[in-house]
């Protein structure tokens, strides 16, 4: 069962991807009507997912640090020296232990809540945080993260939501303004 709990992050968040890729096709589909998603919301779901869980954490992050997983390390069974989480090692050259993918993907789910309507905000989060940290502690059971892992990949990707949130739908730029994305939109699916 851990393990199919494990295998629902992936689902969970290629369900958020399909469905907001699906919304833009259905606008494309039919430009006379309204987006079913705020065009600011999928550029700043899609792009703090690629940025935060995909780039910084997968690709900058986890096959440059070197820090070898809690299952690798001597003290639990492993051949590998236990690092520090600040160190830069090359004992683990690929999808090493700094930081946690899985759970940088689970909190990324989090950043649902800040695009869904008011009365439904705190429920999300609510719901979201647990399921981001049973993941996440599910994770470090099975011997694939250390807790500072965990803790600093949930800090990076907040930081990275939280910018991306500022910068995409607080106070966009006029060419990420909803409204322009969404008379773009209309003219491309007119055009198509």
């Amino acid at each position: 069962p851990l393990r199919l709990f494990r295998r629902s992050g992936d689902i969970a968040v290629t369900a958020v991807v399909v469905l907001l890729l699906a919304a833009i096709v259905a606008k494309l589909v039919r430009p006379e009507r309204p987006s079913p998603v705020a065009p600011n919301a999928v550029v700043f779901l899609l792009s703090s997912l690629a940025l935060g869980p995909g780039l910084l954490v997968n690709v900058v992050l986890k096959d440059h640090w070197g820090r070898p997983r809690p299952a690798m390390v001597e003290a639990f069974g492993g051949t590998l020296p236990y690092v520090e989480v600040w160190r830069i090692t090359g004992y683990c050259v690929k999808n090493c232990s700094f930081v946690a993918g899985e759970a940088s993907s689970a909190l990324w789910l989090m950043a649902l809540a800040l695009v869904v309507p008011k009365g439904w905000r705190l429920a999300v989060a609510l719901l979201t945080g647990a399921y981001a940290l049973l993941l996440s502690l599910n994770r470090i059971a099975f011997g694939g993260h250390f807790l500072s892992d965990v803790l600093l990949s949930f800090a990076l990707t907040a930081l990275v939501i939280a910018v991306l949130w500022r910068l995409v739908v607080a106070s966009p730029p006029p060419w990420l303004a909803n409204a322009r994305l969404e008379a773009g939109l209309t003219a491309l699916g007119r055009r198509l």
